[in-house]
């Protein structure tokens, strides 16, 4: 069986935002067979936005390994001011902007639960302010990645692979966190592990625009290995 929808539009609603956002949908196509409860659908879509759409590419799937649903979702070029990130999850920032492209893979089990995912974003220009404290620089190139599975019994998350790059730092972990931890309390952390490389004067300029000036003419020079 085969259907294909061109040409529609999709608005969404997003929490806390005024004005939906404008999905518009080149393709869409729906395959079923050839054995029983497999199933295919594919997007080609573009997020209306200034100065340019932001092509949106989805692949879903059933009937494939052990998971019921199997979904791909990735996007290209989303300006991340208008989407209004800070008052949707009510973070402590006056200003989050940037561009930004990114994929997110998701497994849901047969009883309807998102158990297991994995995300990847790389922000360009990332421009985060918080709303008490210094003016910090704008970050040119920002990396994140995260392979994670989530206890729906113990609301626990069990990040398998976490990776954050930034100018003078590369860092990579694990661990294990709980709900209360999502929610800004640290007593959530079952636990953490991080190791990585850190150049403490490509940090200091990323964090005060220049590198410190230490005591007794001492110098820093190349990367320390940090682990925690």
């Amino acid at each position: 069986d085969r259907l294909s929808v061109t040409g529609a539009v999709v608005m969404i609603a997003v929490p806390r935002r005024r004005q939906p956002l404008r999905l518009n949908v080149a393709d869409v196509r729906f395959l079923r067979g050839p054995r029983a409860g497999w199933a295919r659908v594919t997007m080609s879509a573009s997020l209306a936005q200034t100065p340019r759409p932001a092509p949106v590419t989805l692949l879903a799937s059933t009937g494939e390994g052990e998971s019921a649903v199997a979904c791909s979702l990735a996007v290209t070029g989303l300006e991340i001011e208008p989407l209004g990130l800070p008052q949707i999850f009510e973070l402590p920032l006056s200003r989050l902007r940037g561009s930004g492209s990114g994929r997110l893979n998701i497994k849901v089990s047969t009883e309807g639960v998102t158990n297991k995912f994995s995300c990847s974003l790389t922000v360009r220009r990332l421009d985060a302010q918080p709303i008490d404290g210094p003016e910090l620089p704008v970050i040119d190139r920002a990396e994140f990645a995260l392979e994670a599975v989530y206890d729906w019994v113990t609301h626990a998350l069990r990040m398998d692979s976490i990776r954050l790059r930034l100018p003078g730092m590369d860092l990579a972990g694990k661990g294990r966190i709980h709900a209360e931890a999502l929610a800004g309390g640290w007593e959530g952390i079952r636990r953490l592990e991080v190791a990585g490389k850190v150049n403490p004067l490509r940090v200091a300029a990323l964090l005060w625009g220049k590198a410190p000036v230490l005591p007794g003419g001492l110098t820093v020079e190349g990367d320390l290995d940090v682990r925690f």
